[in-house]
């Protein structure tokens, strides 16, 4: 029987390792037989094997042509390579600068492992977890298990950073506005943003998530501001400076209702501002005619409106004004029914009229009048019944 196997008994897979054993006096040659899966022969007195995976025993017998000797065993150990690890769990879309914790179950064998991560990330570790401050890059996490005898094959989870919006560029519109006025304001897109945030001043209305919004101006000045949001967080803010000018007074108008021949309207009020004549035109803007009176021989409504100095337009007045037209002089003609003490005056009907006023006078230029007859009241006739003469 062949001395002792000289060579080690607790072996990492995949190395080679050499087995020997001392002459046998009287041996030709010997034979090797190797655990399973792993390689080598010899008919020496030693052998050069790859480790496989299986532990078992090496064994050795002397030969020559009367036969084979006893044989002689080495009990071998093999220590494996870990495996490769499971899948990595955690975020594949964090968010930048959160903290973020990955891991994988523990591999059998494995005394440590190996944590890669990607390019401006902090966090270390060689346990089978690792809490991490996730960087601007995207790129891969992997990690290996180790033991003394190597490292596994790597495992991968690839990570997609989502970043926190850019502050969003100029808010463009107007920064000096009227109040009560309609107001646009916006911005470009912003990369990444799924929303946006206005915030506007106290008393002014207005809402939107998009890059732009429309408001009605209230009374105060102060900061139109927008943010860009996205699952990951709001950017820095961006402020425009807004100042608004106040509205002249309301005008009031009087001098309305219904007129003969024409009406004059007296406008007042407009504090704060100069009133302008608008005419028949509501809503109005014109600086045509600065004035606070006006005579109108129309009927129709009219507006009287109060510019400040600064363009701001204030309330209009109004008076709406009914016109009716002075009626024709009526034409005498010759009377009827005469006698010594009465007679019938007649004369043309006057389109329009309502009523009639008669006078009677033996003057031609009218200086003095007979009876009662001056300036009399007939009502609406063409005739008139004169006596008592």
């Amino acid at each position: 029987q062949p001395g002792a196997i000289t060579g080690t008994t607790t072996v990492c897979q995949g190395t080679s390792q050499t087995y020997t054993i001392a002459a046998v006096s009287g041996a030709t040659s010997y034979t090797w037989t190797l655990p399973s899966g792993w390689t080598g022969t010899s008919t020496s007195t030693s052998i050069t094997t790859t480790v496989g995976a299986s532990s078992g025993s090496i064994s050795v017998t002397a030969n020559n042509s009367c036969g084979a000797s006893v044989i002689r065993n080495l009990a071998v150990t093999v220590t494996p390579l870990p495996s490769q690890p499971g899948v990595i769990a955690g975020s594949a879309t964090p968010c930048q600068g959160t903290s973020q914790t990955y891991s994988i179950a523990a591999v059998s064998g494995a005394t440590s492992y190996t944590w890669t991560l990607p390019s401006g990330w902090t966090g270390t570790s060689t346990s089978t977890s690792i809490t991490t401050t996730v960087g601007a890059s995207s790129g891969n996490i992997t990690v290996i298990a180790n033991n003394g005898c190597g490292s596994s094959p790597v495992r991968t989870l690839v990570v997609t950073v989502t970043a926190v919006p850019s502050q969003p560029g100029t808010i463009s519109g107007t920064s000096t506005v009227c109040q009560g006025t309609s107001q646009t304001y916006s911005i470009s897109a912003v990369s990444g943003a799924t929303s946006y945030t206005w915030t506007l001043p106290s008393g002014w209305t207005g809402t939107s998530t998009s890059t732009s919004i429309n408001t009605t101006v209230g009374a105060t000045s102060g900061n139109i501001s927008v943010t860009a949001n996205n699952n990951c967080g709001s950017s820095t803010v961006r402020t425009l400076a807004v100042t608004v000018n106040p509205l002249p007074a309301a005008v009031i108008v009087s001098g309305g209702g219904t007129s003969c021949a024409s009406a004059t309207l007296t406008a007042t009020g407009g504090a704060g501002g100069t009133i302008y004549w608008q005419g028949t035109t509501s809503g109005g803007t014109s600086t045509a005619t600065a004035s606070t009176s006006q005579v109108v021989t129309a009927s129709g409504t009219y507006y009287f409106r109060a510019r400040s100095a600064a363009g701001c337009w204030g309330p209009e007045g109004s008076a709406t004004v009914t016109i009716n037209n002075i009626p024709a002089a009526p034409v005498a003609q010759a009377g009827s029914a005469v006698t010594f003490e009465s007679f019938t005056a007649n004369w043309s009907a006057v389109s329009g009229a309502t009523d009639y006023f008669f006078d009677l006078s033996t003057d031609p230029a009218f200086g003095s009048f007979v009876s009662i007859y001056n300036n009399y009241q007939t009502g609406n006739v063409t005739s008139l019944a004169i006596t008592g003469l």
